[in-house]
């Protein structure tokens, strides 16, 4: 017992220690190359911080002809009022919330101290410290798989319903939970009677979230209406596949990433039919999907473009069960995945051309 309170002790010390190792680098490296980018009041409220703050300022507000606050959920702007923050301290906020998720992570799925680490120091990761909703929703995502694949629905459904209202991921969560239980039960009734409960749970954050903006808009479907001026809406995607800025690597690499869990959660849910055989890792497939089904989602409502896809699927605790999940696949498994790569690169090879320059980060608009 004794060993074990230290083992999660170190374990808090080496995460923390980690951003603190972060922050003294960037200032560093700043200092060191004459560079002025230490956090501002300008240039930390951007994007969408910039349009939490406004919300947490002003409220939300639906313009039917243009873009709207709507466009994003409750979670992270409540938090971000109700604890009185402003755009220094939400960002403190959200060191302390991924410093706490990741140890409940990491104890949670006895991953190693340096499996955790190497997580955290991929370079995408920097939303974390930002005033976005990636942190909140990592913890909310933490306590559901945590719970989940221990199938502990009292506890497991209240933090879908949380990570559903503050991120819209509903339209992914829902599917994604049914194939699950499908797959993790040999009856198929009790699956789908248990995955009904997780998809009333997640609707319930939808719907939460949409009351919400109803109350402070008039507008009940507010959030579904701006979509089109966002740019996110149902059409066959454009080649070649694109991203904005300097992250296309990023992108580009969690599309594949995307793309290799569509490939592998086909072998696991067609397995599950000719001899029954189960999959008893929720956590693991229920991540397969998330991370698949984003994947589609962003390829077919942005035109082709991959903006963002990056921090919809490495900032999630989704990545990181799939990351342990690969590091610690017994030699049975493996050749599925390898299969599940090598498929992904054939299916990507007629587009090799666009996709050699977007690994590169070259400005491939033709």
């Amino acid at each position: 017992m004794k060993e074990n309170n230290r083992n999660k002790i170190s374990t808090a010390g080496f995460i923390l220690m980690h951003f603190c190792l972060v922050a003294i680098v960037y200032v560093f490296y700043c200092h060191l190359r004459g560079i002025s980018l230490l956090p501002t009041h300008e240039n930390i409220v951007q994007w969408d911080t910039g349009w939490y703050n406004a919300i947490v300022k002003d409220g939300y507000f639906f313009n039917p002809d243009g873009m709207s606050s709507v466009a994003f959920f409750p979670g992270m702007p409540l938090v971000w009022k109700l604890l009185h923050l402003n755009p220094y301290t939400i960002c403190i906020f959200n060191m302390l919330c991924i410093s706490i998720s990741m140890y409940l992570f990491t104890i949670r799925f006895r991953c190693g101290i340096r499996e955790s680490l190497l997580f955290l120091s991929l370079p995408i990761n920097f939303f974390f410290f930002t005033g976005y909703s990636e942190s909140l929703f990592f913890l909310f995502s933490v306590l559901f798989m945590s719970y989940y694949d221990r199938k502990r629905e009292a506890f497991a459904a209240p933090a879908l319903m949380l990570a559903s209202f503050t991120r819209s991921a509903s339209n992914v969560f829902a599917p994604a939970v049914i194939l699950t239980e499908f797959v993790r039960n040999r009856n198929i009734a009790i699956g789908f009677k248990k995955g009904g409960l997780y998809v009333i749970a997640t609707l319930t954050g939808l719907a939460a979230a949409l009351i919400y903006h109803y109350s402070q808009t008039g507008f009940l479907f507010g959030f579904y209406n701006t979509q089109k001026f966002w740019g996110h809406y149902f059409r066959m995607p454009d080649m070649p596949l694109r991203t904005y800025g300097n992250l296309s690597f990023l992108d580009s690499a969690a599309q594949l990433v995307a793309l290799i869990c569509i490939v592998w959660s086909g072998i696991i849910f067609f397995r599950r039919f000719p001899g029954k055989k189960i999959f008893s890792n929720a956590a693991l497939f229920f991540s397969i999907l998330y991370i698949a089904g984003v994947g589609v989602l962003v390829l077919f409502s942005q035109f082709g473009d991959l903006h963002s896809l990056g921090r919809y699927v490495f900032c999630t605790s989704f990545f990181a069960v799939f990351f342990i999940s690969i590091r610690r696949m017994s030699l049975s498994v493996k050749p599925f995945a390898y299969s599940a790569i090598f498929l992904a690169l054939l299916h990507l090879a007629p587009y090799g051309y666009h996709l050699s320059r977007l690994f590169l980060n070259l400005n491939f608009y033709i």
